[in-house]
């Protein structure tokens, strides 16, 4: 039992943990701006550290599409990826918590406006890079109808609930956002045909398989494969939904 109970605080120290956030949540109000910048290199720089499987999976996927980097320049590169996904984790706590303002690029407006033109149901493809949970919640109130964006569950029971907190006050303050979430023993394509024939929007992440799924193997350019998850294409072609 004490093994256990220390496993449990372990993990909830770790790179997945709950209490990280909670101590940036407490600290963010109380941090002079000046510091921000300081103290978010060194954190970043902890869990780089820390987060060994994962910083080796960013070099080695940064090697893939720039062959001609060394094992230095992969590093560095995986150095500069954890550190923009640091600084956008935390504007979107800012946010959260009140303490911070967004401003928006949007790249394809065009796309963008023919989307909330449209009166069927649509998927929206999007990319795992760390504005996910920031970006949808204010996107769908300029959609006029409903955005369901997938996400998985936390994978500590602990950040799960934080989780829970912060979806239901965004889905509170913005009527047009709901949350779904892909688990390895749900009925998540029935829920989503069923929602697209509701003339809803659909966001899915379409960069990375999860769970125990059969991925599918694209060819980017010549030498370079990527496995991408099957699902998103196959809701697309089962419901003729435009994605």
């Amino acid at each position: 039992m004490e093994d256990d109970a220390t496993s449990r605080r372990a993990a909830r120290f770790g790179v997945f943990g709950d209490l990280p956030t909670r101590l940036l949540t407490h600290a963010l109000p109380r941090v002079p701006w000046f510091l921000e910048p300081v103290l978010l290199r060194m954190w970043t720089g902890l869990f780089f550290l820390i987060a060994a499987g994962q910083r080796r999976a960013v070099a080695h996927n940064l090697r893939a599409l720039h062959p001609a980097w060394g094992k230095t320049r992969a590093w560095w590169g995986a150095w500069r990826v954890f550190l923009h996904f640091a600084a956008t984790y935390l504007d979107a706590l800012r946010c959260e918590t009140g303490t911070g303002d967004v401003d928006w690029e949007i790249e394809g407006l065009a796309t963008f406006e023919d989307l909330a033109s449209r009166k069927e149901g649509c998927i929206l493809l999007t990319a795992h890079m760390g504005n996910y949970d920031l970006a949808a919640p204010m996107f769908s109130a300029r959609f006029g109808r409903v955005l369901y964006a997938v996400r998985a569950p936390e994978r500590e029971p602990e950040m799960q609930k934080i989780r829970e907190e912060e979806l239901r006050r965004k889905e509170a303050k913005h009527p047009n956002f709901r949350i779904l979430y892909n688990t390895p023993d749900g009925m998540l394509g029935v829920e989503l045909s069923r929602r697209l024939q509701e003339g809803a929007i659909v966001a899915v992440q379409g960069d990375r398989v999860m769970f125990d799924v059969s991925p599918m193997d694209c060819e980017v350019r010549p030498g370079l494969r990527m496995r991408l998850p099957k699902g998103p294409l196959f809701l697309a072609r089962a419901t003729g939904a435009p994605c």
